[in-house]
């Protein structure tokens, strides 16, 4: 069974506290939600913890405007390529890897692209060289087809996109921080501090003074709001919690 975000937020919040030596509280999911989780303590000061995932944002295929979390993105190149996969099984004479890079700014993705274009061209493209049977590697906007020994393997990988650290953590951070504090006002009861919990899912900002000096710019510079006294960093893959104080 997979565990829940706000179950393992639950967790990650017991083990904080627990390994802080604060005593007084205890931590227990919202049955009114949101917030997802609640801290209550002895004095009768009760925290609201909000829970969300967050990855880089990346450019929608095509598009230069409205940029979408990296997993969207990664969700619907690996079906196009697990589709292809299966329509190539027969006329595969060796194995195959097929890289495809998300859109990002030094990508060879072409702005005048349209989704369901890339996929029809490239899908065909991709066949008429396996069923060629040319040895050699076929690159083509957005990835590269790279063939193998003798075999029937096809091997999927999706990359992603090259950008400068500093500026994708900042949007990413900025757009979650946003849209939680928007939501601030359907949240149930009263609470004395608003906490928001994110569970990084972007390897890359696995530094955490660097984190932290993001979130720090981007409320100085009031670019985020200050709807939330505090973030809760879950790192990637060290889920262990760090406070950001915003107040």
């Amino acid at each position: 069974m997979i565990e829940s975000d706000e179950s393992l937020a639950l967790e990650l919040l017991k083990v904080y506290f627990a390994g802080q030596g604060v005593s007084g509280c205890r931590c227990e999911l919202n049955v009114s939600d949101p917030p997802d989780t609640v801290v209550i303590w002895d004095s009768g000061e009760r925290w609201g913890v909000e829970v969300a995932r967050v990855y880089q944002r990346v450019k929608k295929i095509g598009s230069d405007t409205n940029p979408v979390s990296s997993e969207t993105v990664a969700a619907s190149l690996r079906r196009f390529a697990d589709e292809l996969g299966k329509k190539t099984t027969r006329s595969r004479l060796r194995d195959y890897l097929l890289y495809l890079e998300m859109p990002g700014p030094f990508s060879p993705w072409k702005r005048e692209f349209r989704w369901s274009d890339w996929k029809k061209s490239t899908e065909s493209l991709i066949q008429k060289h396996i069923e060629s049977g040319i040895e050699d590697e076929l690159s083509f906007s957005g990835g590269v087809l790279l063939p193998g020994y003798k075999g029937q393997r096809w091997t999927v990988m999706i990359g992603n996109p090259m950008s400068e650290l500093k500026s994708a953590t900042a949007s990413m951070l900025c757009h979650v921080i946003e849209d939680k504090t928007e939501h601030l006002q359907r949240w149930s009861g009263q609470y004395t501090k608003r906490w928001l919990l994110l569970l990084n899912c972007y390897p890359l900002a696995g530094d955490l003074e660097e984190v932290v000096s993001v979130v720090h710019q981007l409320a100085r510079e009031r670019v985020i709001s200050a709807g939330f006294d505090g973030i809760f960093w879950s790192g990637y893959p060290d889920r262990t919690i760090r406070p950001i104080f915003l107040s």
